[in-house]
């Protein structure tokens, strides 16, 4: 499941979800580079890390975690597999999962 969250003005939300999809075709087409895929896992590493100093973010990972994989993953093993990841698995997986057509959902005041 890929899940993006964009904060924007009503009048830019046409134009946000356009970059957004633009960006993921480019991804999907083009596949990703390792320099990219190493600035991916390092922001999310950094979320990952930085998370643990917030118990409310904390509660909600190890609820997710039971959801979703029912069973507790500690962060140094969610580390690790982040780590271990490769440029032809994001490929492959961007590949397979990014063919069809997305589904959004826009909440805000009815305009």
């Amino acid at each position: 499941v890929l899940s993006i969250y964009v904060a924007t003005k009503p009048e830019k939300a046409l134009e946000v979800i356009g970059v957004c999809i633009d960006e993921i075709n480019l991804l999907s087409e083009k596949g990703f580079t390792s320099e990219k895929l190493e600035l991916y896992k390092q922001q999310l590493l950094g979320e990952i890390i930085m998370s643990q100093d917030d118990l409310d973010t904390r509660m909600n990972s190890i609820g997710t975690n039971e959801l979703i994989f029912k069973e507790f993953r500690d962060p140094e093993a969610v580390v690790k597999q982040i780590k271990e990841i490769t440029v032809d698995q994001m490929n492959a997986y961007f590949a397979k999962y990014f063919t069809q057509e997305p589904n959004i959902v826009i909440l805000g005041p009815k305009q």
